[in-house]
């Protein structure tokens, strides 16, 4: 027979901290499971697992924000709001600079420069894309200068507190 304890008894296992629903039903007195509730229950431990990974990403993420937003904060303090963006710029350019030579690669640009949220003529592109293409910051700068703000990109000044 199916009772409304069969039901509750994953739900209380869970928030009981019980590892599995097997551990909760091998409790003595605890009522055999139904077909299908340990499928359901497993996939509800899946489910809360990921949404706590999620949660935990969107915090890692509001964090990152915070941090970006004060240093360019305190950049714009110290060298005005021109020097505030070349030095975000040069941040990222040290960032993706994967070797530490000084250089990005064509692949290295291209991919700083999407994240970036700018578009690249299809010329510049091509640039990008020779295997024996390298930039330092100062052509970086340049090259930056060439592409234009992604249309897809929201417009963080409507979102923006700057």
């Amino acid at each position: 027979m199916f009772t409304m304890r069969r039901l509750v008894l994953p739900t209380v296992a869970l928030l009981a901290g019980k590892a599995s629903l097997s551990a909760a039903m091998s409790e003595p007195g605890a009522p055999k499971a139904t077909p299908g509730i340990t499928e359901m229950h497993e996939k509800l431990m899946e489910s809360v697992e990921y949404s706590q990974a999620v949660s935990t990403m969107s915090e890692i993420m509001a964090q990152a924000e915070s941090e970006a937003r004060d240093f360019v904060e305190q950049k714009a303090a110290e060298l005005g709001e021109d020097g505030a963006f070349d030095a975000a710029l040069m941040e990222a350019f040290v960032a993706f600079d994967s070797d530490d030579d000084g250089k990005l690669i064509g692949q290295e640009a291209a991919v700083l420069l999407e994240v970036s949220g700018r578009s690249l003529p299809a010329e510049l592109q091509k640039e990008l894309e020779d295997k024996d293409f390298e930039c330092t910051f100062e052509e970086f700068v340049q090259i930056y200068a060439r592409t234009t703000r992604n249309e897809d990109v929201q417009d963080e000044d409507e979102d923006s507190e700057f």
